[in-house]
């Protein structure tokens, strides 16, 4: 089970969100408490917009295989930039072997989050598509060659990138044409695998934003269906949580998210950041929570996915 986390809101320290809380996404990566039999040692990436940059329209990109709390460079970078908007993931697999049909493999082609040239648009998942090695010839077939002659690594989510890229009608959508590409991408993947006779349990908890908006799922598709060997992570439906207000502040275990109802300030994440989780709401199963800047305000919706 991997580890994400989405900010959007006002400008923040990298390091704020990624080390400083007891419940971190750096400190979830190796704490026991958190790694649910996995392995969150595969990896760390994350996309940051930045009115300190340049191109304020691009993400800055990092990615690296080094374990995160190790990481000497990741560090030095949170300590030094602030941000308005970060996507952040930490990759999990199993301990050992193949798991769900898929073969993991650790390397930077295979680190979330993905982003494509042309398109500041990116994607991360928590979860995992069974029987991908099965799927992939089907989608070939949907995937817009410009996406598909990127694909460089081996992973379900490079795929499932790509094929949400392919359903959006511009390099520059709005928020409602994002949505519907998620619905449609998922729609193609169930119909692709009733057709298939595929119908083991598929965690698709998807994390996308181009620096003013964020969607985030969580959803699953045949939850209960397990196969033989299945871990313990994935017997329960995975998690989601946000928490809304006006600036994320505080020290160690008494970070939270103050000035609610002013609502300039989000963090969606696969767990709280602190261990208290009482100023975080967990998102609905079956569900896509869509952020998008209205001036200094953000407007949160919640939709039921029925697929």
């Amino acid at each position: 089970m991997c580890r994400a986390l989405m900010y959007l809101g006002q400008t923040v320290s990298l390091y704020d969100l990624l080390y400083k809380t007891d419940a971190s996404l750096v400190k979830q990566s190796y704490d026991p408490r958190y790694m649910h039999g996995m392995q969150n040692l595969a990896g760390f990436g994350m996309s940051v917009w930045s009115q300190q940059f340049s191109d304020v329209e691009k993400p800055l990109l990092f990615k690296s295989i080094a374990l995160p709390f190790y990481d000497k460079n990741l560090e030095s970078i949170a300590n030094k930039v602030k941000g308005e908007c970060l996507l952040a993931h930490v990759r999990g697999m199993p301990y050992e072997g193949d798991q769900l049909g898929m073969r993991n493999v650790i390397s930077q082609q295979n680190l979330h989050p993905f982003v494509f040239e042309d398109t500041n648009v990116v994607l991360a998942h928590n979860g995992a598509i069974s029987n991908m090695d099965i799927l992939k010839t089907a989608l070939i077939s949907e995937i817009k060659p410009q996406y598909f002659s990127q694909i460089k690594g081996s992973t379900d989510t490079e795929w499932l990138y790509a094929l949400f890229l392919s359903r959006l009608p511009s390099l520059t959508p709005n928020l409602k044409e994002m949505i519907q590409a998620v619905f449609d991408s998922l729609e193609i993947l169930r119909n692709m695998r009733n057709e298939r006779g595929i119908s083991s349990f598929s965690p698709i908890n998807l994390f996308i934003t181009d620096g003013q908006r964020l969607i985030a799922t969580r959803y699953v598709m045949d939850y209960g269906h397990y196969v033989p060997g299945i871990m313990d992570a994935h017997l329960a439906y995975h998690s989601l949580w946000y928490t809304l207000g006006k600036a994320y502040t505080g020290a160690g275990e008494h970070y939270e998210m103050r000035g609610y109802p002013e609502k300039s300030s989000i963090i969606v994440s696969s767990e709280p950041l602190t261990i208290d989780p009482s100023s975080w709401i967990k998102v609905p199963e079956y569900s896509l929570l869509a952020v998008e800047r209205d001036g200094d305000t953000l407007d949160l919706q919640i939709f039921d996915v029925d697929l």
